[in-house]
């Protein structure tokens, strides 16, 4: 197993006796679902329907934990905390006073790899993503990389390949590049259980739910490969083309992250049936792109 210390992700902590059922008028995931050491793909949007974060909520005990991109983590829990009005509910940013860590492999997982079932190892929740990618959310700063590999016999390895494994499953970080520019459905939440069309309101829902209803989903996700050996250095944002140089981008980076051997993870938002074409990153005759399949169906 290989573990990294996951620096660009951050904690908001919900805690309080209405914390489930705020949660469950905020977010686009069934929170009234969560069963203890359960958790979800979720969003939380604006009343146009567009994501202002991506989320991963777990449900402990006694509280709701939001990972989240570490850039938003504040300003998200400061918004959140206007909308808690005489509700018994607190929230707060915890990500300075929480460890979170990355794990991948097949040998020595911390607890039984069923999806989106979290396992405690000490002051560890070991959360399981998929097969052999796990999100650790430690209690105690104490822990780090160093006393996992020396007490776990994990080997270490960079943070950015472990968000590699997060693009190979379709999963974005909207982050403050991205913020305010996609619908869940384009994100391809509505795929992977991060939203419920059958659960009350939330912000942004009733877009939501019609985009789903009318069958409007004209773009979504897609993953790709760029070589190690490419001249240009992918960046959010960034174009993709076709072949033809006088036709208009295909396609825009979303997200994107290095592998160890320098190549590049990234999602882009097009319109599926652009698989079929040659693509290209930056322009017409820019670095091509290697379409990568992802773990579900673009239905």
């Amino acid at each position: 197993m290989r573990v990294a210390e996951l620096t660009s992700l951050g904690v908001l902590v919900v805690s309080g006796t209405d914390a489930q059922t705020f949660l469950q008028g905020q977010l686009t995931a069934d929170i009234n679902a969560l069963a203890p050491q359960s958790a979800t793909s979720a969003a939380w949007c604006t009343a146009k329907g567009r994501v202002l974060a991506s989320l991963i909520v777990l449900r402990r005990d006694d509280d709701f934990v939001l990972v989240i991109d570490r850039s938003l983590a504040a300003g998200i829990a400061r918004r959140l905390s206007m909308y808690v009005l005489r509700s018994k509910v607190q929230v707060r940013d915890d990500s300075s006073q929480t460890a979170l860590f990355g794990l991948d492999g097949s040998d020595l997982p911390p607890g039984p790899e069923l999806a989106w079932t979290a396992c405690r190892a000490g002051v560890i929740d070991w959360l399981c993503l998929g097969p052999g990618h796990w999100l650790g959310i430690a209690t105690s700063l104490t822990c780090s990389v160093d006393t996992l590999a020396q007490t776990a016999g994990y080997e270490t390895h960079s943070e950015s390949q472990w968000r590699c494994g997060e693009l190979s499953a379709g999963r974005v970080w909207i982050g403050t590049a991205t913020q305010d520019a996609y619908t869940p459905q384009m994100l391809n939440l509505d795929l992977t259980g991060g939203v419920s069309f059958t659960k009350g309101c939330y912000p942004g829902q009733e877009i939501v739910a019609r985009t789903h209803y009318l069958g409007k989903v004209k773009r979504r996700l897609l993953r790709a490969r760029l070589a190690a050996s490419a001249a240009l250095k992918p960046e959010l944002g960034m174009a993709v083309h076709g072949a033809d140089p006088l036709a208009a981008a295909v396609g825009q980076l979303v997200d994107l992250a290095r592998s160890d051997d320098g190549s590049h993870q990234v999602l882009f938002l097009a319109q599926p049936d652009v698989l079929a074409a040659a693509l290209h990153l930056g322009a017409a005759d820019g670095p091509r792109l290697e379409p990568q399949p992802l773990p579900f169906t673009l239905d």
